[in-house]
């Protein structure tokens, strides 16, 4: 019988993948680590085989929460789990679906943001990552607070992007004092000028800078004459 605590440590589901990231986890490694813990008779990964083998994770996401109860080594808060992760991936696919058949990317995400930020206290910066053929892969919320502190810098921005695979972007915030007319301070314009200067270094695509406040919203893409001022 295996126990997780006879396999070598740095080969242990968790810490493999604090060590080498999640996506170096096999599919009986990834549900070993959301059973976290064995019975008397069986381990983690004693009881992850098991269920795998009945058709692997395709089988796994068609399961009910009896029929997870219903294996050996299962209980009721081990299937609750499975099934909160199941509905996870669910919800995340449906959402990528609905990403790629947006027509207007833009228009999607300044309703969104002009929604979200209408009543908001705080300075955001949402930083949204495209993939080269066009779609949404990641929407990161990168720093809450007030413009007087920002403490986002380029390179934190471009290797978010990187990080998530994106090829283009977008960047939005808020300016949140309720002003439906939307004007860019000169720290907008300046650290937009350099997101463009250090986007082209690495040939990542800057497709806007969205500025959003109250019921109104500033676009440099669409006043880019406030850019070629300063080139």
């Amino acid at each position: 019988m295996g126990k997780i605590k006879n396999i070598p440590p740095l080969l242990r589901p968790r810490e493999k993948a604090m060590r080498y990231g999640i996506s170096a986890l096999s599919d009986t490694e990834l549900v070993a680590l959301i059973i976290s813990s064995g019975t008397k008779k069986m381990s983690a990964i004693e009881i992850s085989q098991s269920i795998l083998m009945e058709g692997g994770l395709v089988k796994v996401g068609e399961m009910t929460m009896d029929d997870l109860v219903a294996h050996e080594g299962i209980n009721k808060i081990n299937a609750t789990k499975i099934a909160a992760v199941i509905e996870i991936a669910k919800r995340y696919n449906y959402q990528i679906q609905e990403c790629a058949s947006i027509g207007d990317i833009k228009e999607y995400l300044i309703n969104k943001y002009q929604s979200l930020f209408r009543d908001e206290g705080q300075e955001h910066l949402i930083v949204v990552s495209i993939s080269k053929s066009g779609r949404i892969i990641h929407e990161s919320d990168l720093y809450q607070g007030t413009s007087s502190d920002m403490s986002v810098n380029e390179n934190e921005i471009l290797g978010e992007i990187l990080k998530r695979g994106g090829k283009k972007y977008y960047i939005i915030h808020n300016h949140p004092s309720g002003q439906k007319v939307v004007t860019p301070s000169d720290y907008d314009i300046n650290f937009t000028f350099l997101l463009l200067e250090d986007s082209a270094k690495v040939g990542i695509e800057f497709l806007d800078h969205i500025i959003i406040s109250g019921q109104g919203y500033y676009s440099f893409a669409d006043n880019k004459d406030i850019i070629y001022k300063k080139l």
